[in-house]
């Protein structure tokens, strides 16, 4: 999960290179998916749609409609969430920026605009606001407001039968399968690639998406997110060098890091009421947008349209081990782990065996899917030990809408790979040495920023904690007893 920092130099036409030359405008993501085409009821995008061609070899799912009301609601919670927020932060920003001491010491007005972006990512402000906007609405006088909190719930409450309904069939399956699966162990078809029943799915939790796609984004910002990342850290036995402001993050931290945001954010999705599961949809930006995009893009007598999926949460698969494959005119031109950031050792090791398991399962099902589009990308899961291999979804458009992971879509040689082949597989052979990286032409692109600032703020005051200690352990030792006239001077 990560965002991207795009310099300010973009102009008309262009943009500015570090030469200054102006460098050929790339196409824009979010200009090319928000059209009708990605935004109607038959789009070949929605998993209502693609969901029958795979269906035997991805996860249980079941839908749940939303309602032009629920839709409505949930885009004016984040709006006003938003509003809050910015009244908030420019309170903020003219207080510190004054040196009011409310706000603590008198601050730059870089310092104090840095600390005023912080709201609508500020998981305690976020959960104020949930409690404060949903009580509130359930109060107001205003008709369509209380109209709006009591379609919320029901939605909750719909979304609460559906998880359930999903973890219970899917228990029951792997009650009834258990037996079939110790018969057929030796069979091809149940071995390294089996799936809606070859799998262990004991979370008790589901995944949500919308009809487009899922509110991840929103877990980003989550007090259990930030949380879970706290505990491991605190309970972590790399500690940052110098301890200072200066300490710099060793590459074993870099990847420790890593791992906990992608643990933890993993972790937040995995929902197990329909509170949960409503919450997100809340919080998401990337929700926000493709609502707006439905209610914009609908023509004649189409009423709203998107629905939730809920899907059942298998706990064997790994989100750091999930990979995509682009498929142009029907052929495989190019695949790539999907979290582009992560290295494991594992994976390098046994890149043959992932792209041959990809490749097979995706022989299963191209000529269903060719019957509807012959240019989109797949995503698959692996399972680290090899024995399970999962479609996740797909998606019925290419780069640059979609992400290509380690091929760089704004590189021509790249672009070409991605586009006509001769087919490649790439994934990431050495660790990240920071938790950013540069890309020629766009920019620095980096994790979600406010988490890598409360993971550098958690390291440091680790560091600290270690100095004070190892420092009252010195001055402990170098204590004189009564017997003894020994000192030492402690620096």
């Amino acid at each position: 999960m990560t965002d991207f920092a795009i310099p300010g130099d973009i102009v008309l036409g262009g943009e500015k290179g570090r030469n200054g030359d102006e460098v050929k405008q790339r196409p824009q993501p979010s200009r090319e998916y928000f059209r009708r085409e990605h935004h109607n009821p038959s789009s070949y995008g929605r998993i209502e749609n693609w969901l029958p061609d795979v269906k035997q070899f991805t996860f249980q799912t079941t839908m749940v409609p939303i309602s032009a009301l629920q839709a409505k609601a949930i885009l004016k919670y984040r709006d006003e969430t938003k509003l809050r927020g910015a009244v908030r932060d420019q309170e903020r920003r003219e207080a510190l920026s004054a040196g009011d001491e409310r706000w603590g010491a008198a601050a730059s007005g870089e310092a104090a605009q840095d600390f005023a972006e912080k709201s609508i990512h500020d998981p305690k402000f976020l959960d104020s606001m949930y409690a404060f906007i949903l009580d509130d609405w359930s109060k107001d006088k205003d008709k369509e407001v209380n109209a709006w909190h009591t379609s919320l719930k029901q939605l909750e409450q719909a979304l609460d039968t559906a998880i359930h309904s999903v973890v219970a069939t899917r228990r029951d399956d792997s009650k009834n399968n258990i037996n079939n699966n110790k018969n057929n162990k030796n069979n091809d078809d149940n071995n390294n690639t089996n799936y809606s029943n070859n799998r262990d799915s004991d979370s008790g939790g589901v995944f949500i998406k919308l009809s487009t796609r899922s509110p991840k984004d929103a877990s980003l910002n989550l007090t259990k997110t930030h949380e879970h990342i706290k505990s491991n850290i605190r309970a972590s036995s790399l500690v940052l060098g110098g301890g200072g402001e200066e300490g710099k993050a060793s590459k074993e931290i870099v990847k420790e890091d890593l791992r906990f945001v992608n643990e933890a954010a993993s972790s937040s999705l995995c929902v197990t009421t329909g509170a949960e599961a409503l919450r997100l949809l809340l919080e998401s930006d990337r929700a926000h947008s493709d609502i707006t995009a439905n209610q914009l893009y609908l023509e004649g007598d189409e009423n709203f349209n998107l629905q939730i999926a809920v899907r059942e949460w298998c706990s064997d698969v790994d989100s750091d081990w999930e990979f995509r494959l682009f498929v142009v005119d029907g052929k495989s031109t190019a695949l790539t782990i999907y979290n582009d950031f992560y290295y494991d050792a594992r994976i390098v090791a046994n890149k043959e065996a992932i792209q041959a398991q990809i490749l097979s399962l995706w022989e299963k099902v191209r000529h269903s899917i060719d019957k509807k589009t012959k240019n989109y990308c797949i995503d698959f899961a692996v399972t680290p030990s090899l024995e399970k291999t999962f479609i996740i979804e797909v998606n019925n458009f290419l780069a640059p809408i979609a992400g290509s992971g380690l091929f760089k879509y704004n590189k021509m040689e790249d672009r070409k790979l991605l586009e006509e082949g001769p087919f490649s597989f790439r994934v990431r052979t050495a660790p990240l040495v920071a938790l950013e990286e540069e890309i020629e032409g766009v920019g620095i692109r980096t994790l979600h920023p406010p988490l890598v600032a409360m993971m550098k703020a958690e390291r440091l005051a680790m560091a600290r904690k270690k100095q004070k200690q190892e420092h009252k352990a010195t001055v402990a030792t170098c204590q004189p007893d009564a017997s003894s006239s020994s000192s030492c001077s402690v620096m």
